[in-house]
């Protein structure tokens, strides 16, 4: 031990040695411990089983004579259970050492190796509270470091030294009351330690509500402007969260204006929200921002006008350049507003430039606005003539001045509009018309040489002034004023007047309105005005009939002036005109009108429509209408004049139709071939005839008006008649209409109908005769129907023609030429038609023609069967064993 004691002094490792032989424990712990091996301390203790009983002494030894070492031999005697981590914590720190670096590094490593546990909480707690104190950067790295998850400490103690610390990022995000934050907040903005990035991140996890009482509470106690920019730029970030209506309740709470301003002034561009525009025009008055005022005025299409325009008349007071309002009221049509705001506070000046630069489409209601407000007529005119059309409407403006009974200011304006630029706008014309029949400068020559005013505005304006004038407005009209000319017509008595022009006129429509044709729905009504309109309906006719047409030379204006009466259903009044000017004429007056197809054409229509009894006695005594039309009206189902038609159409040689008036009008067959004979030179007509004689079947008399009209167009219906009568006598008859067809039509059928027709009747040297000649007929087709109809001499005829042997072969057996057939047979060699010929002689007992048959039949197995067959069904055995004895030899 003692010389331990001397060697410690020089040698601590050789010390150790000697302690350790010496078994002196505890100085052999002290010199493991000064020589760097502490941690071979516990393994030595227990080797020797020495209880230590103050280990915080020996980690404090090693905390003064090995730092370095200190926090691994804590780890030991942890892992030991030896001590517990507060009792190092306060060893570390206790004794005036307060080794902060060692206790946070042992701290950090046992901490991190156990994991965030709530039983912790205290450890934690204590790491970032000593660092806060002593090393903020380090509590601040802590906190922030992706390695270590501490989330046990007690926040609200933490916060409060990050606060005092001024890590104020790191109290935010720990303290949860809302007046803690609001003091963080105003202190880490005020000191600028707070990046704007992680402001805007912060106020993102915010609640609505939080986030709106930290903003007023900014702006409350703002110090910088920093606190407003930042204030701006959270609303503007989080403006669909905070929403904007309660953003600009924040803002005008605090009578923050500048601030409103800024923070709409991005939002202003893209809201459609007319209560946010409203809010930045006031925020840009209380900022002295009139330029924005006046483009949001200009440009926006957002805002409320009646809202905007009654702010800005309010605040003149603070925004004196009218241009803002007069934006308003120019795009949203507050142009009477404007203008007295303007005139009574001696802004005339404003005014001018508005309507000459601005907005010439306002001149209307502006100079409507200076006649209320009394202006002089010198300043209106002057006005006036710093505008033009069309930029100036001037319908609008000529109904200003009229609806305040000052047209006559706008003569010299509008007297220059025409004359000197030519301008056609009928508002204007309507307005020079009105004028000159006030101040009676020659009206009447206006209304009727102008063509650019409406009538209708203008007659309307005369008829209180002056009847006359008013009908001249309305007569100038070209027919769309003819309700109020004929209204101030029978008014005022003008009925000449009425009458002259309906026959000038030559309108039906017209007369229609005049005679009162137009349907009227109210009965009652119709009943109470009869009286008066018959008696101006009697009196018009009255002046047409005995004055106007009198007068008259041109027939068009006759003609119109009788279809109207037809119209009007007045027949009687009607053919009594007609016949006075066609027929009965005594005097001169209507001598040009007796040989006019129209009116003669009339009054025949007239007579069918009303008076049919007259019809046929017009038809001999005129000759100048037309029949063709006429006799068409006479047809029509309404009428059903067929007769009238007839005679018509046989006046004026129209014979074709004549005929087909009676033949399928009349149905008079018999009369119809009666003129057929009577007009004999017309193929047509005999063509129809034939034809309605046809489909009567009656087949002779139509095959006899065919031929004397020399038409086959029908052979077809003829051909098919004949076949389905199937007489004898009607087939010769045939012939000679298919003689006639030949030379009309180029069809086989026609020629094969014929053949056939020469067969049918048996003319057989006819019938030779035509097949040894030309023609386009289908032989076999026709040899067939003749033989299937059992006319076998003619059907032999054709067959033999074409050489069809087999067939002729046929038509002999059925003559019972059976040589002949035998010889037909030989050229036509055909097995069938051997057998057919051998069992029909063997049926007649022509058993030797039958043998000359049958040696050509048995040379074929198949059909030698057939033969014997035959042969032993009829009895003939002796001459079947004839036979083929025969043809074996």
């Amino acid at each position: 031990e003692n010389l331990g004691d001397l060697l410690v002094k020089y040698d601590a490792k050789c010390a150790a040695s000697v302690y350790y032989y010496a078994k002196i424990p505890n100085k052999t712990i002290l010199c493991f411990i000064k020589s760097g091996k502490s941690d071979k301390v516990i393994q030595y203790a227990l080797n020797e089983n020495y209880n230590v009983t103050n280990w915080a002494g020996l980690l404090e030894n090693v905390q003064t004579m090995n730092r370095e070492n200190v926090v691994t031999f804590a780890k030991q005697l942890i892992e030991k259970n030896y001590l517990k981590p507060v009792d190092i914590v306060s060893t570390l720190l206790g004794g005036g050492r307060n080794d902060i670096e060692k206790t946070t590094e042992f701290l950090l490593d046992y901490l991190s190796n156990r994991g965030d546990r709530k039983e912790d909480a205290e450890l934690q707690t204590k790491l970032l509270e000593i660092n806060l104190r002593a090393a903020p950067q380090v509590a601040a790295a802590i906190l922030e470091s992706d390695d270590y998850t501490f989330t046990q400490y007690d926040k609200t103690y933490i916060a409060r030294l990050c606060e005092g610390a001024k890590l104020y990022h790191h109290a935010l995000k720990l303290f949860t009351s809302l007046d803690d934050i609001k003091r963080v907040l105003q202190s880490g903005i005020g000191a600028n330690l707070l990046t704007k990035d992680f402001i805007m991140t912060f106020f993102g996890d915010l609640t609505p509500e939080d986030a709106i009482q930290c903003l007023r509470d900014l702006l409350e106690y703002q110090s910088t402007a920093l606190h407003l920019n930042i204030v701006v730029e959270i609303c503007q970030r989080f403006n669909d969260q905070l929403t904007a209506e309660r953003l600009i309740q924040l803002f005008e709470d605090q009578q923050c204006y500048n601030g409103l301003y800024l923070y709409l002034r991005n939002l202003i561009q893209f809201t459609k929200d007319s209560d946010i525009v409203y809010k930045f025009i006031i925020a840009a008055t209380e900022c002295g921002q009139f330029e924005e005022i006046k483009s949001i005025c200009a440009e926006n299409d957002h805002y409320d006008p009646e809202q905007i325009k009654t702010f800005l008349l309010e605040s003149t007071d603070k925004i004196k350049d009218p241009r803002p309002l007069i934006h308003v009221c120019d795009r949203h049509g507050f142009i009477d507003e404007l203008t007295h705001y303007l005139y009574s506070n001696q802004l005339y000046k404003f005014i001018e430039a508005y309507v000459t630069k601005m907005n010439q489409a306002a001149t209307p209601k502006v100079i409507g606005s200076l006649l209320d407000l009394n202006a002089p007529e010198d300043q209106i005119k002057n006005l006036l003539n710093n505008v033009r059309p069309p930029q100036c409407p001037i319908d609008q403006l000529v109904n200003e001045c009229e609806q305040r009974e000052r047209l006559n200011i706008l003569l010299n304006w509008l007297e220059t509009r025409y004359n000197n630029e030519g301008i056609q706008d009928e508002a204007l014309h309507n307005a020079l018309a009105k004028i000159y029949v006030n101040i009676n400068n020659n009206p009447r020559h206006f209304l009727m040489t102008n063509k650019f005013y409406a009538h209708e505005n203008v007659g309307k304006y005369c008829e209180a002034i002056d009847p006359r004038l008013s009908f001249v407005a309305y007569l100038q009209s070209n027919g769309k004023c003819d309700e109020a000319l004929i209204r101030i017509a029978n008014k005022n008595g003008f009925y000449k007047d009425l009458a002259k022009h309906l026959v000038e006129r030559q309108d039906l429509e017209f007369w229609k309105k005049v005679l009162n044709e137009d349907e009227n729905d109210n009965k009652e009504q119709e009943l109470e005005q009869e009286e008066q309109e018959q008696v101006h309906q009697k009196s018009v006719i009255d002046q047409v009939i005995n004055s106007v047409l009198p007068e008259c030379r041109q027939p068009e204006q006759v003609v119109t002036a009788v279809k109207a009466f037809m119209n009007a259903n007045i027949p009687h009044l009607l053919i009594e005109l007609l016949e006075k000017i066609v027929l009965h004429s005594t005097n001169n007056d209507y001598n040009n009108f007796k040989n006019n197809e129209n009116l003669q054409n009339l009054l025949i229509i007239t007579a069918i429509k009303s008076d049919p009894t007259k019809i046929i006695g017009y038809i001999d005594s005129l000759s100048n209408y037309d029949g063709s039309n006429i006799a068409k009206i006479c047809k029509q189902d309404d009428n059903k004049l067929f007769e009238e038609a007839f005679l018509i159409y046989k006046k004026f040689n129209h014979y074709v139709e004549a005929i087909d008036v009676l033949l399928y009008d009349l149905n008079d067959l018999e009369r119809a071939k009666e003129f057929a004979e009577y007009i004999s030179d017309q193929p047509t007509v005999w063509s129809l005839l034939g034809k309605a004689q046809l489909d009567n079947d009656m087949i002779s008399e139509s095959i006899d008006s065919f031929l004397k009209a020399q038409d086959a167009q029908y052979y077809q219906d003829l051909i098919a008649m004949v076949a389905k009568i199937d007489d004898a006598e009607l087939y010769g008859e045939l012939i000679t209409f298919l003689k006639m067809a030949r030379n009309k039509v180029r069809d086989k059928s026609v020629d094969s109908e014929l053949i056939y027709c020469y067969g049918k009747i048996k003319d057989l040297a006819n019938l030779e005769k035509f097949i040894n000649d030309q023609h386009n007929g289908s032989l076999n087709k026709v040899g067939d129907r003749l033989f299937d109809e059992s006319l076998f001499e003619s059907a032999k005829i054709i067959f033999e023609h074409i050489n069809n042997f087999a067939k002729l072969a046929s038509c002999l057996v059925r003559l019972e030429n059976f040589r002949e057939a035998v010889d037909a047979s030989r050229k036509a060699n055909s097995i069938q038609t051997w057998k057919d010929v051998c069992f029909a002689c063997v049926d007649f007992e022509k058993f030797k023609l039958a043998q000359m048959c049958g040696i050509n039949i048995i040379i074929f197995m198949d059909h030698m069967n057939d033969l014997i067959k035959y042969y032993e069904n009829k009895g003939c055995f002796a001459e079947l064993i004839h036979l083929l004895e025969q043809g074996i030899n």
